[in-house]
């Protein structure tokens, strides 16, 4: 098909809001659908047929490929070329509709379909947002087939559409604690995520780190602290594909993750130097331990790579709204190119903030607090926290518009539909 007369006009972005809570908003996706002329309908109006849906496309890659082209990668600059063409035969892909709707434009006077056809698709709002990562992505299209009823191909064009995630603010900040058991060091953390502050390349974190009273001094001259000299950290992205297979009756199995389909990489890493004393009440002489781990508060500024996206978290729950395409879709998904598919399959991501908290023992001088002796400390490995990367904005969904523009009727054809006479 040369140039089809068929044309979407649509915005390239598209957002769905969502608050800590799991509860969702969604306006429909507005666009216009441009039937330019040359269309020649001498049959009844009413046999025109415009059909209008959002699909969605995961796409994975197979194992047994990936492990050939790492094989592959390790040879000649030529091998490594026929690797690049290999892999669009190594994806598979998984298709669903999320929404679609039938509008029946009709011909003027002149027996001519040419017009401007606005339409509001709704969006069910807790669906995953467009990703990448580094084993499988999620992307979306619009897909806009037209049929006037009289024998012709349908004309068909196609709009990727790019969908994102914004967290409404109830609350200024995420907290996130973690106890530790009674051998370790380290009691508690308490890491506090301050999502108002965040900029683009930026995530304000501030970790509150309780440890137990160190141990008393050889001399009564003297008194030990522990000390927090630096933290590692590192942004890690857990990537899974997950699939399930309906039952012979109506129910579904649990969807079971598959060990080929887990990946997790590195997104961003750093390393945040300092001097954190914490003050016990063992500094001072004949002071008694009392109740309370002493604790110490440090700010974390943890920076993002922007050259890429990173996606938002995307868990099983954002597939409840996900359809088995009809038969009818098979030349939409020709369109955009969807060839070969695997049913019922699930991506998810997740993100984890990772520190490694450097630790020492230090003793100091009880009149001029001199540095007397210092003792490394085991690191304390792997403190493990959820991290929400995404976008925020301010205000409730009970009060969010949810009232759309009507479609504007002088774009519409001028010539109305034929009535029949009553009798």
């Amino acid at each position: 098909m040369a140039s089809s007369r068929l044309k979407l006009k649509t915005p390239s972005q598209y957002h769905i809001i969502h608050d800590p809570k799991g509860e969702t908003y969604a306006q429909p996706i507005s666009g216009t659908a441009i039937l330019s002329t040359g269309f020649a309908q001498p049959e009844a109006s009413n046999q025109n047929v415009l059909h209008i849906c959002l699909i969605c496309v995961l796409t994975t890659t197979d194992k047994k490929s990936r492990v050939e082209r790492n094989l592959l990668a390790r040879f000649t600059r030529w091998k490594s070329e026929k690797q690049n063409s290999l892999r669009n035969s190594d994806l598979v892909r998984s298709y669903s509709v999320i929404e679609e709707l039938t509008l029946q434009p009709f011909a003027n006077s002149r027996g001519q379909l040419h017009c401007n056809i606005p339409f509001f698709l709704p969006v069910y709002g807790n669906i995953p947002g467009t990703s990448m990562t580094d084993i499988g992505g999620i992307s979306y299209y619009l897909v806009a087939t037209l049929n006037t009823g009289n024998g012709t191909d349908a004309e068909i064009t196609h709009q990727q559409i790019k969908i994102t995630r914004q967290i409404l603010l109830e609350q200024p900040s995420l907290q996130h604690i973690r106890n530790y058991p009674a051998l370790n060091l380290i009691t508690k953390i308490i890491l506090t995520q301050d999502i108002d502050s965040a900029t683009h390349s930026k995530i304000p974190v501030s970790a509150k780190v309780f440890v137990r009273p160190a141990r008393p001094a050889d001399r009564p001259i003297e008194y030990r602290c522990v000390v927090v000299r630096g933290i590692r950290w590192r942004i890690e992205e857990l990537t899974k594909v997950f699939s399930h297979s309906p039952n012979e009756g109506t129910s579904y199995q649990p969807c079971q993750p598959i060990a080929s389909r887990c990946s997790t990489s590195v997104i961003s890493k750093g390393l945040q130097k300092g001097y954190w004393k914490i003050e016990q009440d063992s500094m001072k002489r004949g002071s008694s331990l009392r109740h309370a781990d002493p604790s110490v508060d440090i700010s974390l500024e943890i920076s993002l790579n922007r050259e890429f996206d990173i996606p938002s978290a995307v868990d099983l729950r954002c597939y409840d709204a996900f359809s088995t395409p009809t038969s009818n879709l098979s030349a939409s998904l020709k369109e955009i190119e969807v060839l070969t598919t695997k049913d019922n399959m699930m991506i998810t991501i997740e993100h984890w903030l990772k520190l490694d908290i450097l630790m020492s023992e230090d003793t100091f001088c009880l009149d001029k607090h001199k540095l007397v002796d210092r003792r490394p400390l085991q690191t304390a490995l792997d403190a493990s926290f959820p991290l929400q990367i995404t976008g925020s904005v301010r205000g409730n969904l009970e009060v969010e518009p949810n009232e759309v523009n009507p479609p504007c009727y002088n774009e519409l054809p001028i010539s109305p539909p034929l009535y029949m006479q009553a009798t």
